[in-house]
């Protein structure tokens, strides 16, 4: 049965059960490393990894907004930079990646302003771990999801999940492409109808920096 999450922290509670169930504190293949993505999936990832046990980071990832209508995700940025544009929104919306150019080039100082905040340094991927899981608090498009498996793979990481509370089927089973982007995608919730992901929460309110900062901070403490 659908229903609301509380907020992120509940939602990310809510998922670390469902992994549980799964096996993965028992399983030998477990991931090394979880990733939350700035800034919304830090919050879910939190909870997970103490429940796991698990190392976790947070992985930087900067939407491209469609022109006048900066929510709808139509590219994504991860780390280093690369853009990676939604072959399907371009194409409907009859944008070139030359049209985006200077839309790329401010999310990608702003990018970099924020691994420089957040951590400081380059995320750590040498020696890649063997297994990740990369967390959000939702998937509507699925295109920073996306920007986010393609940097990691790029990097070496050979077996890749992705965990969120809730999706839009046609997002998450696009991003379900063994070897390539996610060898698994684990949701609690695929409504049919999805509407925004935060229309599946009764507090969604902005994840500012500061939040993710403190996130952070408890993760150093702890």
């Amino acid at each position: 049965m659908l229903h609301l999450f509380s907020d992120r922290t509940d939602a990310g509670r809510q998922l670390a059960d469902a992994l549980l169930e799964k096996g993965w504190d028992r399983a030998p293949d477990q991931p090394s490393l979880l990733l939350g993505l700035a800034r919304g999936g830090v919050e879910v990832a939190r909870p997970v990894a103490e429940r796991l046990s698990v190392p976790w980071d947070v992985l930087v990832v900067r939407k491209l907004g469609a022109p006048g209508d900066p929510e709808l995700g139509i590219g994504a940025l991860c780390e280093d930079g690369s853009p990676l544009f939604s072959r399907f929104w371009m194409k409907r919306l009859g944008l070139r990646p030359e049209d985006l150019s200077d839309l790329v080039e401010s999310r990608q100082k702003d990018l970099h302003e924020k691994i420089l905040k957040y951590r400081g340094y380059p995320l750590p991927l040498l020696p890649p771990p063997l297994h990740a899981c990369v967390i959000d608090d939702g998937l509507a498009t699925g295109i920073s999801a996306e920007a986010a498996a393609v940097y990691l793979r790029r990097h070496g990481v050979k077996r890749l999940s992705l965990a969120v509370p809730v999706a839009a089927p046609e997002a998450a089973e696009s991003l379900e492409r063994p070897g390539q982007l996610y060898d698994e995608v684990i949701t609690l919730q695929r409504p049919e109808a999805f509407g925004s992901v935060g229309s599946w929460y009764e507090d969604f309110s902005q994840m500012t920096d500061e939040r993710v900062l403190a996130t952070l901070e408890r993760r150093r403490a702890a």
